[in-house]
């Protein structure tokens, strides 16, 4: 078994959790520039340039209702960072937050990856942090990414009106939410 990576504070078997690294900040770019990601997180094709993307990510991780995790998963004794996930607007008070994951090549979708890697993060959010609800937003085009959310546990609470996207493409923003209690009776909540 590889001995555990310090900045790696999350650590089961196969997907870890760590903190966002400047170094691999041109790798998050490639990200959000991928057409899928863009459309399934964003609405539409991105294209950011590091400036732009390290800008983004330095801002946002340095809120104080704000936890930014980098994914990574265990190739033999080594790990690879495929994508990020975050918790934000963190309410200890109102116990809710909002989730976001992004994994980030297409090869490393449909693996299983981003369930184990939003495991990790309600387990944290529930369990370390305390929090009782945590919301997320979804386009309704993104069918995979919703049955996902589904089966943790997620609800849809309610939806935007449909809007016009790049390309013709008509679609609706839904929230969903997940309780403690859906994801304790899940598992989830460590």
């Amino acid at each position: 078994m590889p001995s555990p990576d310090p900045t790696l504070p999350i650590q089961p078997e196969r997907i870890a959790l760590g903190p966002l690294r400047r170094q691999l900040y041109p790798l998050h770019v490639r990200w959000v520039n991928d057409p899928d990601v863009g459309w399934n997180v964003f609405g539409g094709p991105q294209e950011r340039s590091l400036d732009e993307e390290g800008a983004w990510l330095d801002a946002e991780s340095a809120k104080p209702d704000s936890a930014f995790f980098l994914i990574s998963v265990r190739e033999g004794d080594a790990w690879r960072p495929i994508g990020v996930t975050s918790l934000t607007e963190i309410d200890p008070d109102a116990r809710r937050a909002t989730f976001r994951i992004l994994i980030g090549d297409a090869a490393d979708r449909g693996r299983g990856l981003g369930r184990e890697a939003a495991e990790l993060v309600l387990g944290h959010a529930f369990g370390t942090l305390g929090l009782a609800t945590i919301a997320l937003h979804v386009f309704d085009f993104n069918t995979v990414a919703r049955r996902l959310y589904e089966s943790l546990g997620f609800r849809e609470v309610r939806r935007g009106a449909t809007r016009a996207f790049p390309g013709g493409r008509t679609g609706r923003t839904i929230i969903m939410e997940c309780s403690s209690e859906r994801a304790s009776a899940r598992g989830d909540s460590a």
